[in-house]
């Protein structure tokens, strides 16, 4: 009696996978808590080498996904969005870039960028396909505490849920391939969520970069925007007779804040995993 062959429907299984994934980055989101689903001011982004592929996902909950767009230019991806409204009869405006340096060459003029509820959803296909390296699939980790009402426990909360979403990501990949690994293959580049606390006399900026290989994180204040970048290193192994290369991606993210602040006053503190500017109010 033949036999399905695993190979089989793997454009219907990639487009199933997909979806899949959109749902669990969102879901994630959605259930840290209440501190960060709820703000108008928070963000988070997953960035996927797939085969052939970017896929960067970015959730912006309770707001317009219509006014986010994206492009690539010399191998770096600009995703941006310009919002403007009202609160409490006072007109505001909010501007957000994040700038990720892409690993591999792209084809810039085929960025693809799909609007969805609370998540955009963006493709850049590359020059030469090639499969990224695979990572096992690995557990979950416990879930982390509840999220509560003290900022002293988001980044525990935060990070907590961006590694169990990575390794339900990974999970999914090898559920769905796992006669054929490569065929699926999505490992992630890059993963970071923010969020705007608004104080009584200050503003708390709380950016979350669970990548511990992440370093030279810089903070400024300019333009009444807050600026933070930072660089990551990858060392391949070389086989024997190469040599070793170094893949160095950048990342930085801009959000400006809802008023005008005292920026020679900002404080910036660097926890294992995160990063949390005080800027007080003017």
């Amino acid at each position: 009696m033949p036999t399905a062959s695993p190979f089989a429907n793997v454009d219907v299984r990639l487009r199933d996978l997909e979806a899949k994934m959109d749902s669990i980055f969102a879901d994630t989101f959605r259930g840290v808590g209440t501190w960060f689903d709820q703000s108008t001011r928070a963000r988070s982004v997953d960035l996927r080498e797939q085969n052939d592929k970017y896929v960067a996902r970015l959730y912006v909950p309770r707001s317009d996904t219509s006014k986010v767009d994206a492009k690539v230019e010399n191998g770096v991806l600009y995703i941006t969005s310009q919002n403007e409204g009202t609160v409490n009869g006072k007109a505001e405006s909010e501007r957000y870039e994040q700038l990720i340096t892409l690993p591999r060459p792209v084809q810039a003029d085929k960025v693809n960028v799909q609007k969805k509820e609370d998540v955009v959803v963006i493709t850049v296909p590359k020059t030469t396909p090639g499969a990224p390296a695979i990572a096992p699939a690995s557990p979950a980790p416990a879930a982390g505490a509840s999220p509560s009402a003290t900022p002293a426990d988001w980044a525990e909360t935060m990070l907590a849920q961006m590694d169990q979403m990575q390794a339900r990501l990974s999970q999914s990949i090898h559920d769905v391939f796992q006669n054929d690994l490569t065929t699926g293959a999505s490992n992630s580049q890059l993963g970071s969520a923010m969020n705007i606390e608004d104080q009584p006399d200050k503003y708390v900026v709380h950016f979350y970069l669970p990548d511990k290989h992440l370093s030279d994180v810089n903070v400024k204040f300019e333009n009444n925007a807050l600026h933070l970048t930072a660089q990551e290193q990858k060392k391949s192994d070389a086989a024997a007779g190469d040599m070793q290369s170094t893949t160095v991606t950048r990342y930085e993210t801009m959000t400006s804040l809802p008023g005008p602040v005292k920026d020679a006053d900002m404080k910036v503190e660097r926890k294992e995993g995160s990063v949390v500017v005080t800027l007080p109010k003017a």
